[in-house]
């Protein structure tokens, strides 16, 4: 049990962004920094999507920190990758606009009587359109009893196979897999 101590110790500070405050005999005694945590993973998925993406640093900050203002933040860096490669200024052949490629035809209505917009060009706002998917993927959730594929069946409409469900779920996987990513062990 003894040989497992350790490894444990650096698989936690592998997860959570801890710091080792002393290494010897002993236990290990782990001080965990949140804001240094987030920050290195806010860096992290900052870094991944300049480097998949062509929009401009300061645009996907922008979409970064909108998302985070909801609930299920890297669910709609997901879909946002997935649907126009984070441009808020993407319009499909099939009229879907925005980051998070809404379909206002649909929505226009019930977002502007919610609040969420005051019209369909808001949809190319970063800031409207994530709150707009927002509200969309909630709505959805919780219609289909909080199952994620279901959900995004209904947000990704005529075209949601399993291929788009796939999409956004490997995509949500890789975003949330570096948060859990270090390069500084024991740092």
């Amino acid at each position: 049990m003894r040989r497992f101590i350790p490894f444990i110790g650096i698989l936690v500070v592998i997860l959570t962004g801890a710091k080792q405050t002393n290494i010897g005999p002993g236990p290990v005694v782990l001080k965990i920094d949140r804001a240094d945590a987030d920050r290195d993973q806010k860096a992290r998925i900052l870094d991944w999507m300049g480097r998949t993406s062509s929009v401009p640093a300061e645009i996907l900050e922008q979409i970064y920190e909108e998302a985070h203002k909801h609930a299920f933040p890297d669910l709609l860096l997901a879909i946002a990758k997935v649907e126009s490669d984070f441009d808020p200024a993407a319009i499909s052949h099939a009229g879907a606009t925005g980051l998070t490629q809404i379909m206002a035809t649909v929505w226009e209505k019930e977002l502007r009587e919610e609040g969420v917009i005051s019209g369909a060009d808001d949809l190319f706002d970063v800031s409207r359109c994530m709150a707009a998917s927002a509200y969309i993927l909630g709505k959805y959730l919780a219609w289909e009893g909080g199952d994620l594929r279901g959900a995004l069946t209904r947000y990704g409409g005529t075209r949601a196979d399993r291929g788009y469900q796939d999409k956004v779920i490997g995509t949500l996987a890789e975003i949330q897999g570096m948060k859990y990513q270090t390069g500084r062990l024991g740092t």
